[in-house]
């Protein structure tokens, strides 16, 4: 059994078409976090146990985000949305 997943093998071929272009290993090489990002390293993000605010099926989302914005501050804030169906 081979170690390489067949999900990871691509049909498509260098250099594909005019209207999919593929690109080269070495085209392809410049396109990495580490150019995009440079030295920026984001931080983890802990998701507290209770979060600032809970959003349960039939409430609005947006009332939530709302509430969050006009509560002011700086500081990172969580809100939780149930599962259920929002409209």
């Amino acid at each position: 059994m081979s170690k390489t997943s067949s999900a990871a093998i691509s049909h498509q071929i260098y250099p594909g078409t005019v209207t999919r272009p593929i690109l080269s290993e070495e085209e392809s090489d410049r396109f990495v976090t580490k150019n995009y990002l440079t030295d920026w390293n984001p931080e983890e993000i802990t998701i507290p146990v209770t979060p600032d605010y809970v959003v349960k099926t039939g409430e609005s989302i947006q009332a939530a985000v709302n509430e969050a914005i006009n509560a002011g501050g700086s500081t990172r804030k969580f809100i939780k949305i149930e599962v259920g169906i929002y409209r």
